[in-house]
């Protein structure tokens, strides 16, 4: 049984990110989704409003969908206590590239039982990025924009975010 599992921030989930997941639900029996809090970063969502986000675009996944939240733990050892085979990582440039290879090398060291995997996302996809997405929200046209980029629920709650940085 091959169980995946796919980490990212979600703040907001774009159509990458839904991309990655569609390609999972084709190769894996599970899918487990991971929604990691960096401390470095300054998130627009709070953690219930992404994993809310992340039911809508999972919501046509058959196969059964783990949304967890994770927070001050290396990510190989949450994958290994909940059972996963693999680790999904999304690459979209050389420098992604340099950076993922570098952490599956140390999650080998840590879970040699959990392999890697690395997904290349196709060319309208590859500049697409939560920041990218954010750094839209505001401007004048920007919803016709953003909706190219995400689902149309996370367009909802962004617009919904806009009418809050507007106030």
């Amino acid at each position: 049984m091959i169980r995946a599992m796919y980490a990212l921030s979600g703040d907001p989930p774009t159509n990458g990110h839904a991309w990655i997941i569609n390609e999972m639900d084709k190769f894996s029996d599970e899918l487990h989704i991971a929604l990691a809090a960096n401390p470095d970063k300054k998130y627009m969502f709070e953690i219930e409003q992404r994993v809310v986000m992340m039911r809508a675009i999972t919501d046509h996944v058959q196969k059964r969908v783990f949304i967890h939240d994770i927070q001050n733990e290396f990510l190989v050892k949450f994958a290994a206590r909940a059972g996963c085979t693999h680790l999904v990582r999304g690459v979209r440039s050389v420098k992604d590239y340099e950076y993922e290879r570098t952490m599956a090398q140390v999650n080998a060291e840590l879970e040699s039982e959990i392999t890697t995997l690395f997904l290349f996302p196709p060319a309208h996809l590859e500049a697409v990025s939560s920041s990218f997405v954010k750094g839209l929200v505001g401007l004048d046209g920007w919803e016709t924009v953003a909706a190219k980029y995400v689902h149309p629920y996370v367009l909802k709650k962004l617009q919904g975010e806009n009418v809050l940085k507007r106030n």
